[in-house]
């Protein structure tokens, strides 16, 4: 439990930022969310390389695509609130 609560406290989450704070004479919590604009493609990147695998005579080709994660918490909120009301409805 946060009692004594000075200033706001920031939760980060990719390029979402919560930020909460304490108001100690109504006794509240403010909540408040800010999606930072991406600057920066999030295009796929193909990666393509050469390794020299243990025991092997010569390099091998390897290649990968690394994709941008998908973090959008509206998502995640909306399939817990759907799970917290499966367990009621099953009481």
């Amino acid at each position: 439990m946060l009692r004594n609560a000075k200033g706001a406290i920031y939760l980060l989450w990719s390029n979402h930022i919560h930020r909460l704070a304490f108001d100690s004479t109504k006794q509240s919590v403010t909540v408040q969310r800010f999606v930072r604009k991406l600057r920066y493609s999030m295009d796929p990147v193909r990666y393509t390389c050469l390794v020299w695998p243990a025991q092997m005579d010569a390099y091998q080709s390897a290649s990968a695509v690394f994709k941008y994660p998908v973090c959008d918490p509206g998502s995640f909120n909306d399939a817990a609130l759907t799970t917290e009301r499966r367990s009621q409805a099953q009481l």
